[in-house]
């Protein structure tokens, strides 16, 4: 199998079983509208698989830092574009005191989801309140679905590795030839 069409299915796996428990947890807890549980959680995937766990914690972090800010964005009760200007700016000012100015993009998404989102009942800490929830809880699912897969991923390479060292160390010219020692020479252990 190539590694574009492993990395492909490994992608496709994660979003797939973050979709899968995420829904179990909105069937669970009857959430009437899980939208922004599930794009908190694909939000937080990536797609190549390297740095996969730091990647996820600075991607959940700001997500938190997003819906922190459109929390406090709701409470004004109002979603006028000087709310949203302002929600931006906090998130740009928070985000580069916490030095994670890569993930400012998810953390835009999340403020514009959680303050541009269908109003519903409820008083506005309710409604600021049920979708901070949202964006915590698809967060975690990914990041448990992220490391299950990154352990898994790394437990296969451990195993490669040691399939190719023990064919390689079951060839004695490969050894002798590859530590630069010879087959006839002995070495003795320092004390």
């Amino acid at each position: 199998m190539s590694a574009k069409l492993k990395s492909f299915l490994v992608y496709f796996g994660k979003c797939f079983f973050t979709l899968v428990l995420i829904q179990g947890i909105t069937l669970w807890f009857d959430i009437a509208n899980p939208a922004l549980y599930f794009v908190s959680g694909l939000m937080i995937l990536s797609p190549d698989g390297t740095d996969t766990i730091p990647m996820a914690k600075a991607r959940i972090m700001s997500n938190f830092i997003g819906a922190f800010v459109g929390f406090l964005g709701l409470m004004t009760n109002s979603d006028s574009l000087w709310v949203v200007a302002c929600a931006v700016l906090l998130i740009l000012a928070i985000c580069y005191l916490f030095n994670i100015q890569n993930e400012i993009r998810p953390a835009f998404a999340t403020v514009i989801i959680i303050m541009m989102m269908t109003a519903t009942a409820g008083t506005p800490f309710e409604r600021a309140s049920t979708r901070v929830i949202g964006v915590i809880v698809g967060s975690l699912v990914a990041l448990l679905v992220t490391t299950i897969f990154h352990r898994a991923n790394l437990e296969q390479q451990a195993v490669d590795r040691d399939d190719n060292s023990n064919s390689d160390s079951s060839d004695p010219a490969s050894t002798s030839s590859s530590s630069g020692i010879s087959a006839n020479s002995t070495t003795t252990p320092k004390h």
